[in-house]
């Protein structure tokens, strides 16, 4: 959260900047399986923020600081859902890019 008090998210929506969420994944299968552990995973952050990272910290491919786990996850709108159409922040990373 910001000093205001919100999110990451809502403050880049303040200032029209839309951008999509840091983590994805592609469900093929049992939905409802994959967003009961999800919702159970952000209970458990919100609850247990320090043992929830480090839990997170132990399985990520590279190493951060267990402050910056629970730090991103009191910032961030810890939430599941079905993807939104991002095609305007696409044209805006491929304007800016290489591509």
């Amino acid at each position: 959260m910001d000093n205001a008090g919100i999110s990451i998210e809502e403050h880049f929506k303040k200032n029209n900047l839309v951008i999509p969420g840091s983590c994805g994944a592609t469900v093929y299968s049992n939905e409802k399986d994959f967003v009961d552990a999800y919702n159970l995973g952000i209970k458990l952050l919100k609850e247990k923020p320090e043992e929830a990272a480090k839990f997170v910290v132990s399985h990520l491919p590279m190493q951060f600081p267990l402050e910056f786990v629970i730090n991103t996850m009191k910032n961030a709108d810890l939430n599941v859902h079905k993807p939104e159409n991002h095609e305007e922040f696409i044209n805006l990373v491929k304007k800016y890019s290489s591509q």
